[in-house]
C-alpha cells in the first residue's frame, strides 16, 4: 500500500486547502478539496473548491450585469445562501482568509462595481452553503486521517 504523507505540517489554519482521504464515503466530501476559511476555538468554516454546478451566476441572480463566475456547492451548510471569495483589494467589511484572499463584504459595493463596468472576471468565486465543523471536530478528523491539509 502506498502511504501518502502531506507535506504540510497537518495544522489546521484559514488559506490552507484540505483534501478528503480519497475512499470518504461521505456524499460532500469524498475526493474533495475544502479551502479553509476560519479556524478557531468556535469552529471552523470553508468552501468545497471542486463541486461545481452547471447553473451560471446570472440564474440566480438575475439582476446582476452579465458576468461570467463559476458557481459551486461549497458544502452541506446552509445550503440555500450564497457566499463568495474574492481578490479585491479594499472591499468594505471583507473578512481577510490570507493576504489577498478576502471572503464576503459589502456585496452592495461589489454590484456597484459591476454595474460600473469593472472586470471582476476570475477574481470572484461564489459558493452555495458551506462546510462547517464544531469546536474540535475538524482536528479529530485530521488526526484519524479523514483529512489531509
Amino acid at each position: 500500500m502506498i502511504r501518502f504523507t502531506p507535506s504540510s505540517n497537518g495544522i489546521p489554519e484559514p488559506g490552507k486547502v484540505l483534501l478528503a482521504e480519497p475512499f470518504m464515503a461521505d456524499p460532500h466530501f469524498g475526493r474533495k478539496a475544502v479551502l479553509l476559511c476560519e479556524h478557531n476555538e468556535e469552529g471552523s468554516f470553508g468552501f468545497v473548491l471542486n463541486n461545481f454546478i452547471e447553473v451560471g451566476l446570472n440564474e440566480l441572480l438575475d439582476d446582476l450585469p452579465a458576468v461570467e463566475c463559476r458557481l459551486s456547492l461549497g458544502g452541506p451548510v446552509k445550503n440555500s445562501n450564497l457566499y463568495y471569495l474574492h481578490t479585491i483589494e479594499g472591499a468594505p467589511d471583507a473578512i481577510t482568509v490570507k493576504p489577498g484572499l478576502f471572503m464576503g463584504g459589502d456585496f452592495d459595493w461589489v454590484r456597484s462595481l459591476l454595474d460600473a463596468g469593472v472586470q471582476l472576471e476570475g477574481k470572484l468565486r461564489f459558493f452555495i452553503g458551506y462546510a462547517g465543523w464544531t469546536p474540535g471536530q475538524l482536528e479529530d478528523e485530521i488526526k484519524s486521517r479523514s483529512w489531509f491539509v
